[in-house]
């Protein structure tokens, strides 16, 4: 499991066992408002098999929707795109005519259920698990020498602070599987709640 992802959980159960009355009431900045805008920007690692090592040098935007259904459950539209630098092989590590990739790009579009539970009324933890549909480029100097797509499964764990007037920050670590390749990533989101 992702250090940082097991971080994010610790973080989140303690004030949860600290102080169980800490639980928001129902005047929470965000009550009335169904509509969430957002964008987040992060970094985080990719895993695949096809590298000979994994990259820790990956960074990644967000794009997303959020219809709240409830005080507790939201459906999360998302928009993700990723890349790495490069860095993930030495090609002399490999016998000749082995393929060597240096670099992954991907795309993919996420439907997410979200779970929040309020810690306060403007701090609140939550959980999302949903599918997505990708597109995975994997290339070297040259150009793109293999690439993957199909629908696979996402999950993340994150806070988020709710300010006055809708606007909120938030961090975020996830989990993207596409196929044979995984992302777990750590983000900053902001976000417009109306």
């Amino acid at each position: 499991m992702n250090k940082s992802l097991l971080a994010a959980i610790i973080l989140a159960v303690s004030p949860i066992l600290v102080s169980p009355a800490a639980q928001a009431s129902d005047n929470n900045s965000s009550e009335g408002k169904t509509h969430t805008l957002g964008y987040g920007a992060g970094w985080g690692s990719i895993k695949s098999e096809q590298f000979y090592r994994d990259s820790e040098d990956h960074s990644h935007d967000l794009y997303y929707y959020n219809y709240r259904l409830n005080k507790h459950w939201s459906i999360n539209a998302e928009y993700v795109k990723g890349d790495s630098d490069g860095g993930f092989l030495d090609i002399n590590l490999f016998p000749a005519g082995t393929d060597a990739y240096e670099r992954v790009n991907y795309k993919a579009y996420a439907l997410s259920l979200k779970g929040a539970l309020q810690l306060s009324n403007r701090w609140s933890f939550y959980g999302k698990l949903g599918g997505h549909t990708y597109k995975t480029e994997f290339t070297d100097d040259v150009n793109t020498n293999y690439d993957d797509d199909g629908f696979d499964i996402n999950a993340a764990l994150g806070f988020e602070f709710r300010a006055y007037g809708g606007f909120g920050i938030g961090f975020e670590a996830g989990h993207i599987k596409m196929g044979d390749t995984e992302a777990n990533t750590q983000g900053i989101y902001l976000s417009y709640a109306f």
